[in-house]
């Protein structure tokens, strides 16, 4: 699963509307304050994220088009 984790990941970005969202490392911390304040997980979150792209990120994969 990890090999799938880590196609998909690095898509994230590179597809228009297939694959929405932005990278880990794109991030800002100090930005997901407001949105993690009711979290009984919010000092974990951000560091959990820099973990997770250390271990997904890679070279940006571009989608197949079936244009």
């Amino acid at each position: 699963m990890t090999d799938y984790a880590k196609m998909r990941y690095n898509l994230l970005g590179q597809a228009n509307h297939w694959f929405p969202g932005i990278r880990a490392e794109a991030i800002d911390p100090t930005a997901l304050k407001d949105c993690l304040a009711n979290s009984p997980h919010a000092e974990k979150i951000p560091d959990l994220l820099i973990e997770t792209h250390q271990l997904l990120a890679g070279e940006a994969v571009k989608r197949l088009r079936s244009d």
